[in-house]
């Protein structure tokens, strides 16, 4: 047999392919929800859950990348237990500020018992369920209104708020505020000092920051005065969650 004749090996020259420049317009952009700006469907129980359907328009728009002033939705889902029960306005809109950031916030409100009057327990709180339409990453809000009511001669209410995710989160005490706590149900952040604190300031909260992509989160919210309040108190407590910052993907 008569072998093949061998060919000469040819040398192939590596070539690179030229590097891609990363274009702006392919990075998450920061976008400002506005509760004041949104729009709202639902309608509150004070006995009951419900949902109320969010669509925020993030404010002001984005005139060099339109695809960030889409809609971005949110649904919310209060649930009572035990003997919570919500106390209006729980689910509304804020008429006035929240937060010290010059933008309305998000009531919720509550009691335990019919009246406000029983005493309240570990078995009672309301859980509150955000849920985005998309995934958002590096999302920011604050908490706020944290307080307490709470004496040897006034016993009303002591707030406790936790927050549970699947996506981590830090919690910031920020400067002025005296909440302590680890946001846990075991640990729920609580006011160290007593009497009422603004809303609009931050003596009663805690500042959240998501460090990746998220689309649901759940606050819990009790009263951890835990023994029968004063005679003619009325044991409502409310809290208020301020507007989001979020990244979102621009279009590329």
């Amino acid at each position: 047999m008569r072998g093949a004749a061998r060919a000469a090996p040819i040398a192939i020259a590596s070539v690179s392919a030229p590097a891609l420049a990363v274009s702006p317009t392919c990075a998450s952009q920061d976008v400002t929800l506005n509760w004041g700006f949104a729009q709202y469907s639902g309608t509150p129980s004070l006995t009951s859950s419900f949902t109320t359907n969010v669509t925020f328009n993030p404010n002001p728009p984005n005139g060099t990348y339109p695809s960030l002033n889409s809609p971005l939705r949110a649904t919310i889902v209060h649930t009572y237990f035990g003997q919570a029960r919500g106390s209006t306005p729980n689910g509304t809109i804020s008429t006035f500020n929240v937060g010290g950031i010059g933008q309305v916030g998000y009531y919720v409100r509550q009691q335990t018992g019919a009246t406000g009057s029983a005493t309240p327990s570990a078995n009672d709180y309301q859980t509150i369920r955000f849920t985005f339409s998309e995934s958002v990453s590096n999302l920011r809000f604050s908490i706020t209104d944290i307080d307490r009511v709470w004496t040897t001669t006034t016993k009303d209410f002591i707030d406790g708020v936790s927050l549970t995710s699947g996506s981590r989160f830090t919690a910031t005490v920020p400067s002025g505020s005296t909440v302590t706590g680890a946001g846990t149900v075991a640990s729920p952040w609580r006011n160290s000092t007593d009497g009422n604190k603004s809303e609009d300031e931050p003596g009663g909260q805690i500042d959240i920051a998501f460090t990746g992509p998220v689309e649901t989160f759940t606050i819990r919210y009790d009263n951890l005065g835990r023994q029968a309040i004063s005679s003619g108190v009325n044991n409502d407590q409310a809290v208020f969650i301020t507007g989001f910052r979020a990244n979102r993907p621009t279009q590329c």
